[in-house]
Formats: structure tokens, C-alpha cells, sequence
């Protein structure tokens, strides 16, 4: 069994209050991005619809899983917007199954993941626009210098911009909210899902 199958073991094993003292005495330092993405990868497994597990497990499934992403979160060891894209991710799993309404938590329906993505965005719509006329406008001016400088932390290069960052968040985000936008029911949540989707599809 893997490191990440034992942790993964060990959070389903306990109850919500002994979590955090579980996660202190594991990780003194606080826990990694990456180890809390392979938490994240074992909870879409587990509510994967050919596990063929009960109805009562398979909420119990969904219910630790956005417990332990909002968790994450909380404790400032991952950024909101890997938040949003992984309970997104949960959301639009949800459409494997027939649940009656109220069953699901509310964070990984459709409509509470979108919530929740929504109200964590870094920026602005007109700012992530902004940002990405800029980035639209450099990409056109640039060399090869310019367009190997985005991937590489060589020191010769400047590191990548803070407003580069933050929209490249943003699009992770609205990648997630495509996936669940029709089964959105709220009028007004779907009305602000369609406005950043649009917004987004100028960003190329």
C-alpha cells in the first residue's frame, strides 16, 4: 500500500474533530499542494459510480471529500481557486448518480460547488479581461525569449508575473465550471456561470 492509500485510509477512519490533530502530528510543517491533490485524486476514486457501493458509503464519500477541501482551504495549504476546481470536479461526478434532492452536500451539488467556485474567484471579470488583453497583446509582441520565460525558473529569466498567475488560476476555474454550467439550477448562479464562461472565452 502507498503512503498516499495509508493517509487516505487514516482520513476516512476519523471522525471530523480528529482530523486536524491527525494532519498536525503528520505533517508538523503543514501538508503539500501535491499531497493534498493526490487526498483529492483518492476521493474521486472512491465515489467512482464502478466502486458499486452502497448509496449511505457513497454520501459518506462526498461528504468527507468536500469536508477535506474546504479544509485544505481553511488551512491555507492549497489556493481557493484548487478548491473550486477539485469540488467542481465532485460536482459534476454527482451526475453519475440518482440522488433525491437534499441528499448530496450542499458543496458538491452543482449549484453549492458553483457557489463556492464563484465566490472564491482572485479577480474581477473586468480585471481577468484586463489581464488577459495584456497577455494577448505581449504574446503578440513577443520573441522566443518571452514564450520560454512562462514555463522555466531558469534565473536568467523573470519569474512569472503575479496578474499571469492569477488568470491562469481563473481558467482553471471556469475549465471546472464548463463541466457542471447545465445542471446549475439557480437562475441568478447560472446567470453569473454564463457571464464569467463568456468572459473566459475572450481570454484566448
Amino acid at each position: 500500500m502507498s503512503n498516499i492509500e495509508e493517509d487516505f485510509n487514516q482520513l476516512q477512519s476519523r471522525s471530523r474533530p480528529e482530523i486536524e490533530p491527525w494532519l498536525a502530528q503528520r505533517f508538523p510543517d503543514g501538508a503539500t499542494v501535491q499531497w493534498w491533490c493526490a487526498v483529492f485524486e483518492s476521493v474521486e476514486t472512491s465515489v467512482s459510480r464502478f466502486r458499486g457501493i452502497t448509496p449511505e458509503q457513497l454520501l459518506n464519500c462526498f461528504e468527507r471529500g468536500s469536508y477535506l477541501i474546504e479544509l485544505a482551504v481553511e488551512r491555507n495549504e492549497i489556493l481557493p481557486t484548487i478548491g473550486s476546481y477539485w469540488l467542481l470536479r465532485l460536482a459534476d461526478s454527482t451526475a453519475h448518480f440518482d440522488f433525491a434532492a437534499g441528499e448530496l452536500p450542499e458543496p458538491v451539488t452543482p449549484d453549492g460547488a458553483a457557489k463556492w467556485a464563484l465566490a472564491r474567484m482572485p479577480l474581477t471579470r473586468q480585471e481577468a479581461k484586463q489581464y488577459a488583453d495584456r497577455r494577448a497583446a505581449e504574446f503578440a509582441e513577443a520573441d522566443e525569449v518571452f514564450y520560454a520565460s512562462l514555463g522555466v525558473t531558469d534565473p536568467e529569466f523573470e519569474p512569472i508575473r503575479q496578474d499571469t498567475l492569477l488568470l491562469q488560476e481563473v481558467e482553471r476555474v471556469l475549465t471546472a465550471l464548463s463541466w457542471i454550467r447545465g445542471r446549475v439550477s439557480d437562475m441568478n448562479v447560472r446567470a453569473e456561470v454564463d457571464a464569467w464562461l463568456d468572459a473566459g472565452s475572450s481570454f484566448q
